[in-house]
């Protein structure tokens, strides 16, 4: 999403967000409903069917505070928290979203109970402007009735909207905030704190950064990182497929040209940079484990 965000600021648009917040999510879901969505809509049936079913159904719950009990109840809605089949039961359950979102100039983004809503408005352009925010108004509208009928809640005093923007002078206040942190956690406040960092093994805070955004090209020449960032990067001999880093000449790609410098900052313009940056020997290793050592023992950081 950042990385889309970054590029509608190189073609002059402002982007509006919309954080959307749920109400108790995983507690209101219908389990019929949910049954239904998963036969009708992804095709699950017969025995696998009845598996999910028997996990979400005759289900109890009590509290217990020290020696006190209460009553035994039935759940009869929402899907166990804290277990992986609960998480995916409830993506699957709010999937359709997207095609009520897809009927406006919207995209969204989102996994399990965490969702945004992005427009891009042509800044100074009134008349885009007027009919971005008429958009986004009857997206919401559409959106919390959508959710009233899947038995979902929007909760508007926790949904908010932002104009999305992030200075660069906010990594530095970020390091800051990181070398205080080092000095609390060591107890130590009269030494250097690159010192302490080192002790703790913390990367500096746009250190760290990269070495997350170069993981994930990493995972990209791999083929184990999603397919909505393996279409951000190309190669240089543009291959269909990405060769292997264990080729005898390491994986190379072309760094798209921006017009602004905001949008230099986008994935898929510091991704292929800093990777073709990396020694040939980072670039050639064949596991993430190995990545990992090297990455954070190496000086080009």
């Amino acid at each position: 999403m950042y990385d889309d965000l970054l590029k509608a600021v190189d073609d002059g648009q402002i982007t509006i967000v919309v954080m959307i917040d749920l109400s108790a999510a995983f507690d209101t879901i219908d389990i019929p409903i949910a049954l239904h969505i998963l036969h009708d809509d992804f095709g699950i049936d017969d025995v696998p069917l009845q598996w999910i079913k028997s996990y979400l159904t005759d289900r109890t719950m009590k509290v217990i505070i020290n020696n006190d009990s209460s009553r035994q109840e039935n759940l009869m809605f929402g899907v166990p928290q804290g277990s992986c089949a609960g998480l995916v039961i409830f993506t699957l359950y709010i999937a359709a979203l997207k095609r009520v979102v897809k009927k406006y100039p919207a995209q969204l983004h989102g996994y399990a109970d965490d969702h945004k809503v992005a427009l891009q408005i042509q800044a100074g352009n009134i008349e885009n402007e007027t009919y971005v925010l008429e958009q986004l108004s009857a997206c919401l509208d559409n959106i919390s009735s959508w959710m009233a009928k899947y038995k979902l809640k929007m909760n508007n005093a926790k949904t908010e909207i932002i104009l999305y923007e992030i200075p660069v002078y906010q990594i530095d206040r970020l390091q800051r905030l990181q070398n205080q942190a080092a000095r609390v956690v060591m107890n130590v406040y009269d030494q250097p704190s690159a010192d302490l960092r080192k002790s703790l093994h913390w990367l500096p805070v746009k250190a760290r950064i990269m070495f997350k955004v170069i993981l994930i090209v990493f995972r990209v020449i791999h083929g184990t990182a999603p397919t909505y960032l393996i279409t951000l990067f190309n190669c240089v001999r543009r291959k269909y497929r990405l060769r292997s880093a264990a080729d005898d000449t390491c994986t190379q790609f072309v760094v798209p040209r921006r017009r602004t410098r905001l949008a230099d900052r986008s994935i898929s313009v510091m991704g292929p940079k800093w990777w073709n940056a990396l020694p040939k020997e980072l670039k050639c290793i064949a596991s993430i484990g190995n990545c990992i050592q090297k990455n954070t023992e190496s000086t080009s950081l």
